[in-house]
């Protein structure tokens, strides 16, 4: 249940990222989770990259 939770929340963190101007520590606080920290390790589990590299990633190729 852990873990589908987490692809639920790291869903709706990708959409943010793609439709706001939402920073990490914003996303992971709008999200509930404790702290950054804690959200960019269940990020980088759930997609295989941090947030950092992903919202770069984004920008780049729009």
């Amino acid at each position: 249940m852990t873990a589908y939770k987490n692809e639920l929340l790291i869903a709706q963190a990708i959409d943010l990222f793609k439709t706001s101007n939402l920073n990490v520590a914003e996303v992971s606080s709008t999200l509930g989770f404790s702290n950054p920290y804690s959200f960019s390790k269940v990020f980088k589990r759930v997609t295989g990259v941090a947030p950092s590299v992903y919202i770069n990633e984004l920008y780049r190729n729009p």
